[in-house]
């Protein structure tokens, strides 16, 4: 850590820094000089923890999907957006995809944030295709997925670095609640994407269309 705080007065000597989203590193990066808008705010994939998976991982040329949408700070974490939930679940319980991963013997792999987890009894239990992974086989999801569904995740950097496809879907753009809903950064960055400010690549508006791509 002394290491990394004693780059962090540097700020007269580079134009921007890099950090993770984490308001305790923020803040000795603001008390060592630097200014807000000179931030990155990302969080940094560990690209050689995923080559040195490769190495170990017996089922690598099964093909399979991973979907998985980044956590949402929320106002009050109680108040979950059902525009959010209910999307996720349309896409895990769509009858085509279903037939698609069948037919093609392709796994699904899916991870719910645990303010989601009481939603997991309506994820359809007869598609045996599906896969729920904790938080801890994220890593080995990413290595053994061919594609990948998510919003604005950072696991999109893990995917680009190995050259697999992505599909970008915001479930919860069109919430009519989402101002109420969210913490200020979080509604800002998903009206930003909506309105093209923010650009992002492969980006589908609809269930439908996803399941389509």
């Amino acid at each position: 850590k002394s290491f990394l705080y004693k780059w962090y007065s540097h700020y007269e000597k580079f134009n921007k820094l890099i950090l993770p989203p984490s308001k305790k590193i923020i803040s000795v990066a603001l008390n060592y000089g630097w200014k807000v808008e000179n931030i990155i705010k990302m969080c940094l994939p560990k690209w050689d923890k995923y080559d040195n998976l490769k190495l170990y991982d017996k089922d690598i040329n099964h093909k399979s999907i991973f979907i998985f949408f980044t956590k949402r700070t929320l106002k009050d974490e109680k108040y979950i957006s059902f525009e959010y939930i209910n999307n996720i679940l349309k896409i895990l319980n769509n009858n085509t995809l279903e037939e698609e991963l069948i037919n093609n013997n392709i796994s699904l792999y899916y991870c719910l944030h645990r303010s989601l987890s009481k939603f997991r009894f309506k994820i359809m239990k007869s598609n045996k295709k599906l896969v729920y992974i904790n938080n801890n086989e994220i890593s080995s999801a990413i290595i053994k997925s061919s594609l990948l569904v998510t919003d604005f995740s950072s696991i999109i950097f893990d995917f680009a670095y190995q050259g697999k496809p992505i599909i970008i879907y915001l479930p919860d753009s069109e919430d009519p609640e989402i101002k109420d809903i969210y913490d200020k950064d979080y509604y800002e960055l998903i009206n930003d994407i909506k309105d093209g400010k923010v650009y992002l690549e492969n980006r589908l508006n609809t269930t439908d269309q996803v399941i389509n791509k």
